[in-house]
């Protein structure tokens, strides 16, 4: 039994009234800016909520998973009866002691409920909560105001959520109804009241509509079997995912985005990008591909075994022979994961590009995001000579580490690493010309000035200098090591969020 939405308003009163959110369980706590439910916490975790205030109550309940006394549920839960909250399924009272029903977390400026993660196994219409990747995607998600943002398959209904402060209108499918009925306790939980839900596949139930942004963090697991809704999408492989980045197009607005989460195959005999890039063409759609890892097929399969099934050791084995086997038959060598964007081009064919050496993405990436759309489509339009007539600057959260060697009565700059810190994590080396260069972009200063600098301090020719320098130049500032100092990217500055983005989850599962 789903919790009904009605009931939502008395949960919130009692969760307010304990401090029940990030910032009060953090300090609560006592773990700094973030805390991971794992199991070697739970001591930790119950020793710190030992004093049964209404808060200890609700974090022993909801988020360790923990049972409390009758009197101490009582307590916690008052002036609302302990009845009201077990009849709705919230909480199961037995023999004096209660239990959670479900999990019901702080967690990116929400309070999201989930079914528990310790019951096991699984059932098939499972909805679980916002984890790591759910997380990611929220970081990563492109924060400007709209007027009609999509959700495919919403699960608990976080990402929607999240949407509903930037968006005038959100639509949120699933195909799992139990999904779409937590969902709608959780609007009611957080007082948002611009989502629509729609059961359905894919796009289904929003044929012929178009939107300004489309999210999706699908069942993308790569895998034998068709058993849990949140995992398993139904189609062979990855093509769950290729399903998603091929339809996706026809539903997006002119400037619009579509951003998901995705793992994909990486075939014997076949360049993965090569494949990747063949889902876009011809969609009208830029497609930037962010990945962040590459795992074989054992580690994938063991992975997802263990997170999702937890069996015994002989059942272990062979679940996990069935995973490798199916990866094998498949013709998979490898198993891909990070995040897919796409852009609607006003005209004109897409572009492709890949960012395959990403370290990690932080609060700020739908920012970062964002504004390399707009850096790559202004670089597609400048021809040299205008590049040479601009003026650069070092991209923010970007740092020049040089790097020396001896020689013997002294140092000698040999190179240098440009690490970017901020929204994408990454690096690149550069040698002791190109850091000289990057060090001078000051922002007022033309890049044709820098390089007239540098041919003379290195008594170099300018032409063939320029010749050498640009294609560098252009790379650095598709990364965002180098932006355009002037205060145009007008597309990246109307991506910039309304509403501010969503912080690192400081609860996290």
């Amino acid at each position: 039994m789903i919790p009904d939405a009605t009931y939502a308003s008395e949960v919130r009163r009692a969760l307010d009234a304990a401090d029940y959110t990030e910032r009060g369980v953090v300090e609560r706590l006592g773990c700094g800016e973030t805390l991971r439910l794992t199991p070697r916490e739970r001591p930790r975790l119950l020793r710190r909520t030992q004093h049964a205030t209404p808060l200890d109550t609700f974090i022993r309940l909801f988020l360790v998973e923990a049972e409390v006394s009758e009197a101490e549920a009582r307590r916690a839960v008052a002036p609302t009866p302990l009845d009201a909250w077990s009849d709705s399924g919230l909480l199961i009272a037995y023999e004096g002691r209660v239990a959670a029903g479900f999990a019901l977390l702080p967690q990116l400026g929400l309070r999201l409920l989930f079914d528990l993660r310790t019951h096991r196994p699984l059932r098939a219409d499972h909805v679980v909560g916002m984890g790591p990747v759910s997380n990611m995607l929220s970081w990563a998600t492109v924060r400007a105001r709209v007027g009609r943002a999509l959700d495919v398959g919403t699960g608990c209904g976080g990402q929607a959520l999240l949407l509903a402060r930037h968006a005038e209108r959100v639509v949120a499918t699933d195909v799992n109804p139990r999904a779409l009925e937590v969902a709608a306790f959780n609007a009611a939980l957080n007082g948002i009241d611009n989502v629509e839900l729609r059961r359905g596949s894919l796009f289904e139930p929003v044929v012929g509509e178009e939107f300004d942004l489309v999210v999706a963090n699908p069942p993308f697991a790569i895998g034998p079997n068709q058993e849990l809704a949140f995992r398993d999408g139904g189609f062979p492989a990855d093509g769950f995912v290729e399903r998603i980045v091929r339809e996706a197009p026809t539903h997006l607005r002119s400037g619009g985005h579509c951003q998901l989460t995705a793992h994909w195959a990486q075939l014997q005999g076949e360049e993965w990008r090569a494949r990747l890039a063949r889902w876009v063409e011809g969609s009208g759609c830029d497609a930037w591909v962010l990945r962040l890892k590459t795992v074989g097929p054992e580690t994938y399969a063991a992975g997802w075994i263990t997170e999702t099934e937890q069996p015994e050791p002989e059942v272990y084995e062979r679940r996990w022979k069935e995973w490798v086997g199916y990866l094998e038959r498949e013709r998979i060598e490898a198993i891909g994961n990070g995040v897919v964007n796409l852009r609607r081009r006003p005209s004109g064919e897409g572009r492709f590009w890949v960012l395959d050496d990403l370290e990690e993405l932080d609060a700020e990436a739908g920012d970062a995001i964002a504004e390399g759309f707009a850096v790559r489509e202004l670089l597609a339009s400048t021809p040299d000579e205008a590049l040479l007539e601009m003026a650069l600057r070092i991209g923010p959260g970007v740092r020049l580490e040089s790097a020396s060697e001896s020689r013997g009565e002294g140092w000698e700059v040999t190179g240098a690493v440009l690490r970017r810190r901020r929204g994408l994590h990454f690096s690149a080396s550069v040698d002791g010309a190109m850091a000289n260069l990057v060090g001078r972009c000051d922002g007022i200063r033309t890049l044709r000035a820098l390089a007239r600098e540098l041919a003379e301090g290195l008594g170099s020719d300018l032409p063939k200098l320029v010749t050498s320098l640009l294609p560098l130049v252009r790379g650095l500032v598709e990364r965002g090591f180098l932006l355009p100092a002037a205060e145009g990217l007008k597309a990246a500055e109307a991506s910039r969020p309304a509403s501010g983005s969503p912080s690192r989850a400081t609860v996290g599962i």
